[in-house]
């Protein structure tokens, strides 16, 4: 018995993409969708284009599954789907956001090295969100999920963690936009922030939101700063006092209608 031609295979309906492509490509199908798109399908030139990313910046499952699950402030509405498996504009826009924020680890890193300088005198750290959900077992000092967000700028004071400012990047005509979209401390630190404040002259929150649109203004090319106000939880006066006092646009983040 001879092996058909794809021509023959599809020709008879049969459809074999599992004899067409890398067996990387093939598990990458598996693991995003949980199926094997036919030949045809316009999932794969995504596929291909998210084992490309990976090879070349070695992202964590973690990190796409956070970038997919994030806000992008755009008027061009995209988010996730309930299901892995629908492809449908908004879905397609946000899968593919999600490997550009990814893509922007490195101009980022380079943005925040530029930068440090003038905040020298605070213990401010770059970090890549590494939990989207909460476990039981662990404590409420520790840095709380951010499912919001990809990045995050963080601020100690004396090793203890008091704010954080959570954002994410992707590409408009205009130009990379960088959206604020988590703007938190911790729960019962009115104290330690307002003694922070007294201080260094600016509020914990001021200051991360400060740092993240300095990072975004470095460089030949800035980038577009855009601020959500409608926080699934948290304080959205927070978000819009710290936001317009530090020069923020500010945007509505779209949601998926339940």
């Amino acid at each position: 018995m001879s092996l058909q031609s794809s021509a023959e295979r599809e020709s008879a309906g049969i459809s074999a993409p599992f004899l067409q492509k890398p067996i990387s490509l093939i598990e990458t199908a598996f693991s995003l969708y949980g199926f094997l798109p036919g030949d045809y399908d316009p999932r794969w030139p995504f596929l291909s284009r998210y084992d490309e990313v990976k090879r070349t910046i070695g992202f964590k499952a973690i990190n796409f599954a956070n970038a997919w699950n994030a806000t992008y402030l755009s008027d061009h509405v995209s988010y996730r789907t309930g299901f892995t498996s629908s492809f449908n504009p908004p879905n397609t826009l946000q899968l593919n956001r999600a490997l550009e924020n990814i893509e922007h680890v490195r101009s980022i890193n380079d943005r925040y090295a530029a930068t440090s300088d003038e905040y020298a005198a605070f213990d401010l750290r770059l970090t890549q969100t590494d939990r989207i959900s909460s476990h039981h077992e662990q404590s409420e000092s520790v840095v709380t999920p951010c499912p919001e967000a990809l990045y995050q700028i963080q601020l100690y004071n004396d090793g203890e963690y008091l704010a954080r400012a959570g954002f994410n990047l992707h590409t408009e005509d205009e130009g990379t936009v960088l959206s604020i979209v988590n703007i938190q401390g911790t729960p019962g630190a009115q104290k330690r922030n307002a003694a922070f404040e007294a201080m260094s002259g600016v509020s914990p929150f001021n200051l991360v939101v400060q740092r993240a649109v300095s990072m975004a203004q470095a460089g030949e090319e800035p980038y577009i700063v855009r601020g959500m106000i409608n926080p699934s939880k948290g304080s959205s006066q927070l978000y819009w006092g710290v936001l317009e006092q530090e020069g923020v646009d500010m945007y509505h983040a779209h949601r998926k209608a339940a």
